[in-house]
């Protein structure tokens, strides 16, 4: 492996190129993608990942119509991305070590993680304007990790599937409730903004400042 402080910048710009060449073949068909990934370097992936990160970042701003939001996702995007996968990317390695006793690398699974998230980062740029859509992402990038677990690392399949139909759960679970807080909300400031309270609102503040004959 090639330290990170020996690479150049016509170096990185190779290795990136490497890495989005790489996507075409995986969008024609993306479950045989996952059990064909690539055993690249670090800096090819962790590349690749904040390239993805930072298109969907930029793209949901684009859509959102958020121009603060489009430069200050320019860095917390990747960054965010970055930390959120070697976290959940330690999690699976002691899951597998300890629930399924396996001992797989922290970069296969790294892989695995940036290539399934996929789906869930092209549903995210119009979550904002299509309900319930980053639960379909969700779905799909499970699907995806689901394929790629068993098929490169022979996981068992059954308790594979019931932590990733757990998972699910709790983010539809979380996903129904927060739509639901937001409608209470909405009807209850229509309800706050009836004609009868309006007029009602009206005449306290005429009483008060002795305008009422």
């Amino acid at each position: 492996m090639q330290p990170f402080n020996t690479y150049t910048w016509p170096g990185i710009k190779s290795e990136l190129r490497k890495a989005l060449l790489a996507l075409p073949n995986f969008f024609r068909n993306p479950v045989q993608g996952m059990r064909e990934l690539p055993d690249w370097e670090w800096i090819t992936l962790l590349l690749l990942q904040a390239a993805l990160a930072l298109a969907s970042g930029m793209l949901t701003n684009i859509v959102e119509r958020d121009a603060m939001g489009f430069v200050i996702d320019i860095v917390l995007s990747p960054l965010a991305a970055l930390i959120v996968t070697g976290v959940v990317s330690g999690i699976f390695y002691y899951l597998f070590k300890f629930f399924f006793n396996l001992e797989i690398g922290i970069k296969p699974i790294y892989t695995h993680l940036v290539f399934a998230a996929i789906p869930s980062q092209l549903a995210g740029i119009v979550a904002k304007f299509v309900p319930l859509v980053n639960l379909v992402g969700l779905a799909a990038s499970l699907l995806l990790l689901y394929v790629g677990f068993v098929s490169n690392f022979g996981v068992n399949r059954i308790r594979l599937k019931r932590i990733f139909w757990a998972v699910f759960a709790v983010f539809f679970i979380s996903s129904v409730w927060q739509i639901a807080r937001v409608n209470v909300r909405k009807d209850s400031m229509r309800m706050k903004a009836t004609p009868e309270s309006l007029d009602i609102l009206e005449k306290e503040l005429k009483f008060e400042s002795g305008g009422e004959d």
